[in-house]
């Protein structure tokens, strides 16, 4: 499978989308039955379908041989349909929030669906599109746990959980929060100085009615008062706390809906915590 490509990495694949799908597109070796391909800028498809066809691999294609349809925000997570070929897969859900993660849904069970039929031909199995698999099928997906992605720890009270550190990221946690409908929310923010943790307060700021700073407990991350100290001179009122423990305590003071945004070691403190209790 080759999920969307974007520009990163320029430095070691190239400063053009193009550049980047030709080192990526080398993935496609001809020893493959099949590669699926993510929705993607026509300039990436091109370089990627002429990859395949180089190597005489057989290719599936997002909006062509599969897709998501009818993709909806609910404070559970994304509730879509997911198309493949003739076949119809109604109301999925997954417990993670962002169209993309719908798309991705469709992409992953495209090729389950047919590793599962080769399997089910090997074996005599059943058919996959049998009652009892999309049962399992609806079973596995609504039992997803991708930590820190878009992740939903609870829907009353509604508490996101996401690994955002820049602030070109918070445009997909504040497109999620447009779709639900929750603003004037109590954003607790983890991210070390020398990340961009006043970007992303910045770019969250409209949409926050209380900004807490936390820190996690990793000593390879640096984490001070001195973070208050900048955003109260920018006239952004904070508070800041001493452990992840802490600023969900303070959190959970107020009835207002809650945005946790924070490097890998606050998101895992986090998902320590929830465990706990």
């Amino acid at each position: 499978m080759i999920n969307r490509i974007f520009l990163e990495h320029t430095r070691e694949l190239g400063d053009t989308l193009t550049a980047i799908a030709e080192d990526k597109s080398h993935v496609i070796t001809g020893e493959q039955k099949c590669v699926y391909f993510a929705e993607q800028e026509q300039e990436v498809l091109n370089v990627l379908v002429r990859r395949a066809e180089a190597m005489q691999v057989p290719y599936k294609i997002y909006g062509r041989d599969f897709q998501a349809e009818n993709i909806r925000y609910t404070c559970s997570g994304m509730l879509f349909d997911v198309v493949i070929g003739q076949t119809v897969y109604p109301d999925l859900q997954i417990p993670l929030l962002g169209e993309h993660q719908a798309k991705n849904c469709a992409l992953a069970l495209a090729l389950c669906v047919d590793v599962m039929a080769d399997l089910c031909r090997e074996s005599n199995a059943p058919d996959i599109f049998s009652d009892t698999m999309c049962h399992q099928i609806r079973r596995q997906l609504s039992a997803i746990h991708h930590p820190g992605r878009m992740e939903i720890l609870s829907s009353d009270p509604f508490i996101l959980l996401d690994a955002c550190i820049h602030s070109a990221s918070c445009e997909n946690v504040k497109e999620v929060l447009r779709h639900l409908g929750i603003s004037n929310c109590t954003i607790i923010v983890g991210i070390p100085e020398d990340k961009d943790y006043a970007g992303v307060i910045r770019s969250m700021r409209e949409v926050a009615n209380r900004i807490i700073l936390t820190k996690s407990g990793n000593p390879h991350y640096h984490f001070s008062q001195k973070q208050q100290e900048f955003l109260t001179q920018e006239e952004i009122p904070s508070e800041w706390t001493d452990s992840v423990a802490q600023a969900l305590t303070l959190a959970g003071s107020c009835p207002d809906p809650i945005v946790i945004l924070g490097t890998t070691s606050v998101i895992s403190e986090v998902e320590r915590i929830f465990r706990q209790s």
